[in-house]
């Protein structure tokens, strides 16, 4: 399978993210720019990992889809090709290396 990605995606808990920045507009955006696959970034902040837990489903080994309803919902909004596309999700988190100085001190 081929995937073209974003790995790099923060959610709507995220500091300075917009408040958009949830599974349904994250999808919209990705398949009207061609991307089937997004890293589900911060998946370790409790209220991110609810909606991801509620509103994904298993895939391929190590990724998920989105449930039934929210891709209907979604499908509805979208024309043409983009309607029958799927994107696929990966949990994620960002290092930060921001600290990693004391750590080695």
């Amino acid at each position: 399978m081929r995937f073209h990605a974003d790995l790099h995606m923060h959610s709507k808990y995220s500091r300075a993210c917009s408040k958009d920045s949830d599974l349904k507009h994250l999808t919209w955006w990705a398949l009207g720019k061609g991307v089937t696959l997004l890293g589900t970034g911060d998946f370790t902040h409790p209220a991110w990992f609810e909606q991801l837990r509620e509103n994904l489903v298993p895939a391929e080994p190590g990724l998920f889809r989105l449930g039934a309803e929210l891709d209907r919902d979604i499908s509805r909004t979208l024309r043409g090709s983009l309607a029958a596309a799927q994107v696929r999700f990966m949990l994620s988190v960002e290092i930060s290396t921001e600290h990693f100085s004391s750590c080695f001190a």
